[in-house]
């Protein structure tokens, strides 16, 4: 019987592999997260940033789980969702 092997990262550095999750999530989300910070360390990933949609929050939440599915990483995401001034 085979047994699952976990997949693990193998980094070069947190500041490489934090500008690689930047990257993706500028893509994914057209660069409309502002104030996008991530801290990487052993235990977790850290996202936090503002945005000024749900859309652009779920793009951010799909580019996570990407990032969860391929390195088996917990990743914390503290979003703010900013508020929009409606044009009459």
């Amino acid at each position: 019987m085979l047994e699952a092997i976990p997949r693990t990262p193998r980094l070069c550095s947190s500041e490489q592999f934090s500008e690689q999750i930047g990257a993706a999530i500028r893509q994914r989300t057209h660069s409309q997260v502002r104030d996008l910070q991530i801290d990487v360390n052993e235990q977790q990933v850290t996202v936090i940033g503002r945005v000024g949609s749900y859309h652009v929050l779920q793009l951010l939440i799909e580019s996570v789980k990407e990032l969860q599915a391929a390195y088996l990483l917990p990743v914390r995401v503290q979003v703010q969702v900013l508020k929009l001034s409606a044009t009459v």
